[in-house]
């Protein structure tokens, strides 16, 4: 049974559950109210609801009598709003996709493992996600202090953008590791083009036009990872890239890609 807050989100009580006394531990599976798999706000919102279990052995009957068990039922967030987005990085879905959250904490997880000092929106690893591992993220709303965990993800093989110049060299950044001290990147392309920088979480920094041969540009000083997008339809070749930008307090070779 569903308190008034776990019905006003969809969830119905369930009378009548079979229970296979042989499963240990024992699993009642409880329908999730989606109304809209393309429609993010018709997901209920990820919380701990009250709920009431009761017995029903042929003696008690009724949920007022002494066989009950009152507990919390915890709605995770779906695992669709974290997403791998490259063989080291996984990134959270912003207020647009995934549901109209906006969150103040993160901490995340390798399975049951807490990942020390990876509190940021988004999960690096440098040296790589462990293939066939699951990941997830615990995530506190803004304004609330209670955190409620993502399903977990299973990271799978995606091949990494290349960092270098390519063998012809139409689109590249180069440094992509750079210090709050000197944000600047420079795009090297054959053809004038536009490009977009975002934060891992979606959001857009800044955009503009960049030049053939190198144009430099400004990146946001706070350390972080950074997306950049390039668009230059003159070169059918290779017509758009993106790329990972790294601007982080220490970085032992911020010449060099990684």
């Amino acid at each position: 049974y569903f308190d008034e807050t776990g019905r006003s989100m969809g969830f119905e009580d369930m009378i009548d559950v079979p229970i296979d006394q042989y499963t240990n531990p024992m699993v009642i599976t409880v329908p999730i109210p989606y109304s809209d798999k393309d429609d993010p706000t018709t997901y209920p919102k990820p919380d701990k609801y009250a709920v009431r279990l009761v017995l029903d052995n042929g003696k008690c009957l009724h949920k007022e009598q002494d066989c009950y068990h009152d507990s919390t039922f915890i709605m995770h967030y779906p695992k669709w709003i974290i997403e791998q987005r490259y063989g080291d990085v996984i990134g959270i879905l912003n207020e647009r996709h995934n549901g109209g959250y906006r969150w103040s904490a993160y901490q995340w997880y390798q399975g049951d493992t807490k990942l020390i000092g990876q509190t940021q929106p988004y999960l690096h690893i440098p040296s790589g996600l462990t293939l066939g591992a699951e990941y997830y993220v615990q995530l506190t709303r803004e304004g609330e202090t209670e955190s409620i965990p993502t399903c977990p993800i299973t990271i799978e093989q995606i091949s990494v953008v290349p960092e270098y110049a390519p063998t012809m060299g139409y689109l590249s950044v180069t440094p992509t590791c750079v210090v709050p001290g000197h944000p600047f990147v420079s795009i090297l392309s054959r053809k004038d083009g536009t490009y977009r920088i975002s934060s891992s979480s979606g959001r857009l920094v800044s955009q503009g036009v960049f030049k053939a041969d190198v144009t430099e540009v400004e990146v946001p000083s706070d350390p972080g990872m950074y997306i950049i997008q390039l668009w230059s339809y003159d070169t059918p070749e290779e017509p758009y890239r993106a790329m990972k930008i790294m601007v982080r307090e220490q970085c032992e070779n911020c010449a060099t890609s990684f």
